[in-house]
C-alpha cells in the first residue's frame, strides 16, 4: 500500500486530503503575503506629538524664531585639543595640495 503512493496509484482519498492540505497551504500564504504587504506598505503608526512641539522642546531657547546661529556654534561641544598633539603634528602629506589638474583630451571631444 506504502508503494503504491510512488507508483502513481493512490486512493481518491488520499487526493480529497491532499487538495484540502494544499488549498489551505495556499491560502495560509495569501494571508500571511497580505498580512506583510498591509504592514509594510499601507499601514502607518499613529503620530504622538507635533513635531514642531519635538523641535521647540530640543532647541536652546524653545522657539526656533528666538535662536541664532551663534547660540547653536556655542552649544557644540569640539575639543580642538588633538590638532597641538604630536601624533598629529607628526602626520606626513602624501599629496600637494591644492590638486593640480592637468588637461586631458581635446577642447571640443565632438569635432573630429
Amino acid at each position: 500500500m506504502a508503494f503504491n503512493a510512488f507508483l502513481g496509484k493512490s486512493n481518491p482519498e488520499d487526493k480529497g486530503k491532499k487538495q484540502k492540505i494544499a488549498l489551505m497551504a495556499v491560502v495560509v500564504l495569501i494571508l500571511a503575503g497580505g498580512a506583510v504587504a498591509y504592514f509594510n506598505f499601507f499601514y502607518s503608526p499613529a503620530v504622538t506629538e507635533d513635531i514642531s512641539s519635538l523641535i521647540e522642546q530640543n532647541l536652546p531657547g524653545g522657539s526656533s524664531s528666538e535662536i541664532s546661529v551663534d547660540e547653536i556654534i556655542a552649544e557644540i561641544d569640539f575639543d580642538a585639543g588633538f590638532l597641538e598633539s604630536s601624533r598629529f603634528q607628526a602626520l606626513k602629506t602624501f599629496k600637494d595640495w591644492p590638486l593640480k589638474i592637468e588637461q586631458k583630451g581635446r577642447k571640443n571631444p565632438f569635432s573630429y
